[in-house]
């Protein structure tokens, strides 16, 4: 048996063998950087919501210390239907930690299905903490389903010393509905380290979209009405669109046809997968930024914190939205960017952006104050304490 400091469980999307990264990541990166050793459990995902097409059966158990994963190794386990294979999970997760890990450690989970360790192994932390990074109102449209996800929330919210959540809309509806005591609920927003980046490396009309692929969640069908108002305009604005074409390859060939159909496909530079770094150099160039989501997705993203916006913020880009992500409404009361209602007011807030400097260099500045007060650092430094502490 082995002594950690925390035991992160998450459910991961991945790309090959390339992690999506979230909110919960930094977290477990800023503190394996204060020298906290962790055990990361992963359960594979093939996509964002869980169904029967998912083809994971095994979990990964790797090591995050200063920073860098470690895998330790892959556990096989029984490929059942949807929701027993939930079951298999979290049977795993109890088994594995009674097994293997000596100790106290902190427990984080980054969902209630793997919150559920800290309700059966309750001895067995000295704290636990749940990363609550998403809630529904209507989860599944199984309604057995729908009440297995509140079943499992409830006990999470209950069993959990503290709870982070991502979004103020989170937070009033826990408290509100599940009753959860302010006491226990912390305000953890997908929102960057701040650092000072510098701004003066913007491409004139350039617009960009980052995510992990081109996928229908980022609602590219609306951004492509946006480029063809825009391009009767500007001949020459881009659009970096960040993420894999290979994930939905039927969607990537419908937005490349409509592309071509509105002739803006030469605008656009569809970049694949990127890491951070690569990342980051878009952003240090793009202009604007846009943050749209499919109504599809709205399970996810009504109450859910869009790390894209606040990263948007802290590298200087205005952002323009549709209102679908709880944080777009804290990026207009911070002057960071505008929520809109369809392509049209979208092209013309991205005109005007590109056209009055005056605007742009208060709203970069606006950004970047938000940033600031945002800080990952100072937040999660916050946190640590909370957990390690006392």
């Amino acid at each position: 048996m082995k002594s950690f400091d925390v035991v992160f469980i998450v459910h991961r999307i991945f790309n090959g063998d390339k992690r999506k990264l979230g909110g919960a990541d930094r977290i477990m990166e800023f503190l394996s950087f204060e020298g906290k050793d962790i055990l990361l459990i992963e359960h594979p995902l093939t996509g964002l919501k869980e169904a029967d097409t998912q083809k994971w059966n095994y979990a990964l158990v790797s090591r995050i210390k200063n920073g860098g994963i470690t895998q330790i190794e892959k556990v096989p386990l029984i490929n059942l239907p949807v929701p027993f294979k939930w079951v298999v999970e979290v049977a795993f997760n109890v088994y594995y930690i009674r097994q293997n890990i000596s100790g106290k450690p902190v427990l984080m989970a980054s969902d209630p299905l793997n919150s559920l360790a800290g309700f059966f192994l309750f001895n067995k932390f000295s704290k636990k903490y749940f990363h609550c990074i998403d809630y529904s109102d209507k989860r599944f449209d199984n309604l057995f389903l729908n009440l297995f996800y509140n079943l499992i929330l409830r006990i999470s919210f209950r069993s959990s010393d503290y709870i982070g959540v991502v979004s103020q809309r989170i937070e009033d509806r826990i408290k509100s509905f599940y009753k959860v005591p302010q006491k226990k609920i912390l305000y953890i927003p997908n929102s960057p380290v701040f650092r000072r980046i510098d701004l003066k490396g913007k491409e004139p009309n350039s617009i960009i979209c980052t995510g992990g692929a081109i996928i229908k969640k980022y609602d590219y069908e609306k951004i492509l009405e946006i480029m063809k108002l825009m391009r009767r305009k500007l001949s020459n604005v881009v659009l970096y669109a960040l993420g894999t074409t290979v994930e939905d390859r039927d969607y990537f060939e419908k937005v490349k046809s409509l592309a071509k159909k509105y002739k803006v496909l030469d605008n656009i530079v569809f970049t694949e997968f990127l890491d951070k770094k690569e990342t980051e150099n878009y952003l240090k160039k793009a202009m604007i930024g846009l943050s749209f989501y499919s109504r599809d997705t709205s399970y996810y993203t009504y109450y859910g914190d869009s790390l894209k916006i606040r990263e948007y913020a802290l590298f200087g880009i205005p952002t323009v939205s549709d209102g679908n992500s709880a944080t777009d409404l804290e990026m207009e009361e911070n002057n960071a960017g505008f929520i809109v209602e369809d392509a049209v007011a979208a092209a013309e807030k991205i005109q005007r952006l590109f056209e009055d400097k005056a605007l742009y260099s208060k709203m970069q500045g606006s950004c970047v104050l938000w940033a600031k007060k945002m800080d990952k650092a100072k937040i999660l430094k916050d946190l640590e304490g909370k957990l390690f502490e006392g």
